[in-house]
């Protein structure tokens, strides 16, 4: 357990939902979050990590019954989608970009308390979960909602001081600095806003703490990644040259033009370089990848070479930095 603002809130592990890779309980006061993590052993090489968040409120945490037909859950609604999305920009950066395993975390409101902020304590068992879990990830990390009433700031602020607050951020950090800020105010100054973020950091720093006693006791070693073994080769000073100039030029239609003539300049060099036909992928994303094959120059639709009979020899990719 840990003081965060004038709130109590305690973490567990190790009871509920002990088949995921990652599960955490989070209270506070009357407020009970659920946060379980699970991941791929393997993944394939995606390019980005395919991450889904998934922040959900029951009905009867709050004593309702849904008023439906049906009488049961349904999708999430929009403050559902919100949540989720803030849980995701404050996890996604950690986690190293050569994991790429898909992956899913689940936040479940079981219970709710209108004294204490659950977008918050949401952040914060999330957090956690993946925190103590085998999963790669540069922890810990914690969130929290600030608010300012009548002057004076407060972290894990109840919901109900919305309309009295002239400052509402919902900060996310680490020991190394912020990692997500969200939230709106009225016109404040700028050292007032680096004062609320400095705040937050120091309300953040104990529930810190918390998450790495709770790893030391019950966290999992974590997974290695390999990074990719093949080194990107060198691309031609002259395609480097047809890019970097392309992307200066301001307006739409020269810009277009000169990035095809940088995707013709990639295509002969790779002619020049593999005796292949080449497959440019777009050059506005900062790179080309190009796909040699062996067989005839007629490509995927030449009568002497159907697609059957072409074999994909290797991938070489050029980066732009």
């Amino acid at each position: 357990s840990f003081q965060i603002g004038e709130h109590e809130v305690v973490l567990e592990t190790g009871r509920i939902a002990r088949q995921a890779h990652g599960a955490v309980v989070a209270r506070c006061k009357d407020a009970f979050i659920l946060a379980t993590v699970v991941a791929a052993r393997t993944g394939a090489s995606r390019g980005f990590l395919p991450l889904t968040v998934d922040y959900r409120e029951k009905m009867s945490a709050m004593g309702r019954i849904p008023g439906n037909y049906f009488r049961r859950e349904t999708r999430q609604n929009e403050h559902e989608v919100l949540v989720s999305r803030l849980i995701d920009r404050t996890l996604r950066p950690l986690f190293p970009k050569a994991f790429q395993a898909e992956s899913r975390v689940d936040v479940t409101v079981y219970s709710g308390d209108d004294r204490c902020d659950l977008v918050g304590l949401a952040l914060l068992s999330a957090a956690a979960a993946v925190h103590i879990s085998d999963l790669p990830f540069a922890g810990p990390v914690g969130g929290l909602r600030l608010q300012s009433i009548k002057g004076r700031l407060q972290p894990f602020a109840a919901p109900a001081q919305d309309g009295e607050s002239a400052l509402d951020l919902i900060i996310a950090g680490g020991r190394d600095g912020v990692v997500m800020m969200e939230g709106h105010a009225g016109e404040i100054s700028e050292a007032s806003l680096c004062e609320s973020v400095n705040t937050a950091a120091q309300a953040l720093e104990p529930a810190l703490a918390a998450m790495d006693r709770l790893r030391a006791a019950a966290g999992q070693p974590k997974r290695s990644v390999a990074e990719d073994p093949r080194p990107a080769p060198p691309l031609s000073p002259a395609v480097t040259a047809a890019v970097e100039a392309a992307l200066t030029v301001a307006e739409k239609a020269p810009r277009s033009a000169a990035l095809a003539d940088a995707r013709a300049a990639a295509q002969q060099f790779a002619k020049d370089s593999d005796s292949a036909v080449g497959k440019i992928r777009d050059a506005t994303q900062g790179y080309f990848e190009i796909e040699a094959r062996d067989g005839d120059a007629g490509g995927w639709g030449s009568a002497d070479s159907p697609y059957k009979k072409v074999r994909v020899v290797t991938t070489v990719s050029f980066t732009l930095d």
